[in-house]
């Protein structure tokens, strides 16, 4: 019989062992330098928040204390910038930011403060009224608005990628490039995970903290979701629709219910400036409608194009007013290869305004109370402005070089929708690779700017100081 020497056999396998584990130390070290290097930077980033935040609030407080009683020492911190003061870690540096006339203070006072943690800066914004002017809601309108903004600071509407009022919810590799803004200071009032990015700043609420309001995976730093700075607006702003018009009473037309259908001879030339009861384009045919320069005016009870197209021929502006129903079948377009300035449509019906089958808009859609649902590959060149509660695009569907103006409506973008051009909304939700690219081209928007938005209110209190003063804070900034 012969026997097996097996004696050899385990100081092979005891290298084996040893290596594949030294292959794991390794690996399990690099993942927790990594993790070490992740919590550092947040770390780092937190503590520069709150170092600006102490120099925004010291600050903040002298001026509202000392406002009335002592105005020369205000007065004589406006539009300056301290030293960088030690605390702890890091740094801060405020700088004060206002307007004399006359030697008083003329409008809002915005202080600055920076914090500095190494090479981590982080800036907190705080804005103080010193007139003791209110400006909240008036009543009547949607949500409390009454669309009259007259005697508030106008804010700009679309100086970012998103301005959404209550909430930002990115998942599912949803992508901004640009600024996103949003009112919120409420806890994981922005959320972002799955592999989703903002390639631009981050503003939340005034006095908002970030670490209360960000939500981000743990495995994660702020920069991996946010590659420039979080910061807190300088205001809370308000954006309302102006006042929808009323439809104009234009003459009828003689033949005020059209159809077109069948043969290319059943293509069709109108003049605007009448009423029709209803208008009807099947079997691929066109209706086209001559402007002669100027502003021309066209009214219609019911628009269905369930598969055809409508021209605009010759220079001048389209307003088209749709009192109760608006419907586009697949592939139909409106003002197609044309200018998105000449066209302007009001669409006053309940149903919500659907394109879902590669369909085309050339203009700017303005609907009063209606929601809006885009998908299935449609595309609008040109403006979307709703009272609605509901946007919602996805499918491959995409705005291009515009604006969506929707101040009270939840908007969705998911499924590979794009946006390029700018949004206003309450609440943003966006997931499944959807993408806004930010873009300024707004020499077309339809409605003044400087009348859809303006700064409410103010930043909270939150130094829980009485009212005697106390100006050590002020005197560590200034000296």
């Amino acid at each position: 019989m012969l026997l097996r020497d097996n004696r050899g056999i385990a100081l092979p396998l005891a290298l084996m062992v040893l290596f594949v584990l030294s292959l794991l130390g390794v690996a399990a070290m690099q993942y927790s330098m990594a993790q070490a290097k992740s919590v550092a930077q947040d770390e780092r980033i937190m503590q520069a928040y709150y170092l600006a935040r102490s120099g925004a609030d010291a600050t903040a407080q002298f001026i509202k204390d000392n406002y009335r009683s002592n105005p020369d020492a205000v007065n004589s911190l406006i539009n300056k910038i301290s030293d960088r003061i030690q605390l702890g870690a890091g740094e801060f540096q405020v700088e004060v930011i206002g307007s004399l006339v006359d030697g008083v203070i003329s409008g809002p006072v915005r202080v600055k403060s920076t914090g500095y943690v190494g090479v981590v800066q982080r800036v907190v914004n705080t804005t103080l009224s010193l007139t003791g002017d209110s400006t909240g809601d008036s009543g009547g309108g949607h949500n409390g608005d009454d669309g009259n903004n007259s005697g508030n600071v106008p804010a700009p509407a679309f100086d970012m990628a998103i301005f959404a009022d209550q909430s930002v919810e990115m998942s599912g590799g949803a992508y901004v490039k640009g600024t996103v803004g949003t009112n919120t200071t409420q806890n994981k009032g922005v959320s972002m995970n799955g592999g989703t990015r903002i390639d631009g700043d981050l503003f939340i609420g005034p006095g908002g903290d970030v670490g209360t309001v960000f939500y981000k995976p743990s495995w994660g730093s702020y920069k991996d979701f946010v590659t420039g700075t979080i910061q807190n607006l300088d205001y809370v702003r308000k954006y309302t629709l102006p006042q929808y018009p009323s439809f104009p009473n234009l003459p009828p037309a003689e033949n005020s219910s059209l159809e077109l259908k069948g043969g290319s001879n059943n293509d069709l030339t109108i003049n605007p400036n009448y009423s029709y009861t209803s208008i009807d384009i099947k079997s691929n045919r066109t209706l086209t409608i001559n402007l002669n320069g100027g502003v021309s005016e066209l009214r219609v009870g019911s628009l269905n194009i369930q598969q055809g197209h409508i021209k605009l021929q010759g220079s001048g502006k389209l307003i088209m007013y749709v009192d109760t129903t608006f419907d586009m079948g697949g592939g139909s377009t409106i003002n197609n290869n044309g200018n998105p300035a000449n066209l302007l449509m009001y669409y006053n019906g309940n149903d919500d305004l659907k394109l879902s089958g590669g369909q085309k808009f050339v203009g700017s859609i303005y609907a009063n109370t209606a929601d809006i649902d885009l998908s299935g590959g449609s595309v609008i060149e040109g403006n979307i402005i709703t009272g609605g509660d509901n946007v919602k695009m996805n499918g491959g569907t995409s705005a291009h070089v515009h604006a969506i103006y929707a101040p009270y409506a939840d908007f969705n973008l998911t499924g590979g929708a794009v946006l390029k051009g700018s949004l206003v909304v309450k609440n943003y939700d966006s997931s499944g690779g959807a993408q806004v690219i930010y873009d300024n081209s707004f020499n077309n928007f339809p409605l003044p700017l400087d009348s859809l938005g303006y700064y409410e209110g103010y930043p909270v209190d939150d130094t829980g100081s009485d009212d005697s003063s106390d100006d050590s804070g002020y005197h560590q900034i200034w000296n």
